[in-house]
């Protein structure tokens, strides 16, 4: 919004990253594989491993998003698309997580179902 118009560039960028740290980060046994990683043509912005096995991947926005924004749903598909090539049933899904629409952030399960919110798995929070 308007307050977000007033801040620094560095202002800016803390208060998004304390919002991925205070509400995407997850915590143990989740620990971060690996961030702008390479997989097929895309380039995944965190990856996730549980227990050394369980992946998931987090797509992160800095302006407004939603699952039902074509442009975005389309590139959650791709990244789904590549987790099941690269970690197939590993592969848990990929989380959207718009830092500036926090309750709109949702999760494309690897067999394509879209879900609301980021309860899966257990120990997603």
């Amino acid at each position: 919004g308007r307050a977000a118009h007033l801040m620094s560039p560095r202002q800016l960028v803390v208060t998004l990253a304390g919002v991925y740290l205070s509400r995407f980060a997850l915590s143990d046994p989740w620990a971060v594989f690996g961030s702008e990683v390479s997989v097929g043509a895309c380039r995944l912005d965190v990856v996730w491993r549980r227990n050394n096995r369980t992946v998931l991947v987090d797509e992160i926005k800095t302006g407004s998003a939603a699952i039902e924004m074509p442009d975005v749903r389309s590139q959650l598909e791709r990244y789904r698309l590549a987790g099941v090539a690269e970690w197939g049933e590993r592969f848990a899904g990929v989380r959207l997580c718009p830092l500036r629409s926090p309750s709109a952030a949702a999760v494309l399960l690897a067999d394509g179902t879209p879900t609301g919110g980021l309860h899966i798995l257990g120990g997603v929070s």
